[in-house]
């Protein structure tokens, strides 16, 4: 019976090292577990970082894109404004031109008609001087 209590006795410390080894395993697996995680908690803060960066330089893009756009469109507009008064200008001075043009063919026509009433009453007279000695 000795023997059956030493055996129960071994075993017992048997079952109590294999305890105190699968605790040691549990307690190094804790750890290894939690040094990953708080890697992984470094490693996802520092992508926020990296996040946080980029969407700051990308919103100062976009600001910095959005003032050139309205530059350039107050830019469009000034031109816009000029091309209008430009061809403005350039109908007026059609305008005018045509209206030169209208003038100086009606100073022509008056021209040609004092020409063939002049021609006309030289003529005329021409064949009376003619008719009378």
């Amino acid at each position: 019976m000795q023997d059956k209590g030493a055996q129960g006795e071994a075993k017992e410390f048997e079952d109590i090292e294999a305890l105190q080894n699968r605790f040691k395993n549990l307690k190094s697996e804790n750890e290894k577990l939690m040094k990953r995680k708080l890697a992984i908690n470094k490693e996802m803060e520092q992508a926020r970082q990296q996040e946080a960066v980029k969407l700051s330089e990308l919103q100062n893009t976009l600001y910095e894109q959005q003032r050139k756009m309205q530059s350039l469109q107050l830019d469009l507009e000034k031109i816009s404004e000029k091309n209008s008064s430009l061809e403005q200008d350039f109908e007026n001075e059609i305008n005018r031109k045509n209206k030169n043009n209208k003038e100086i063919g009606q100073i022509i026509n008056s021209i040609n008609n004092i020409f063939t009433i002049c021609k006309s009453q030289q003529e005329h007279r021409g064949k009376l001087m003619q008719g009378a000695p």
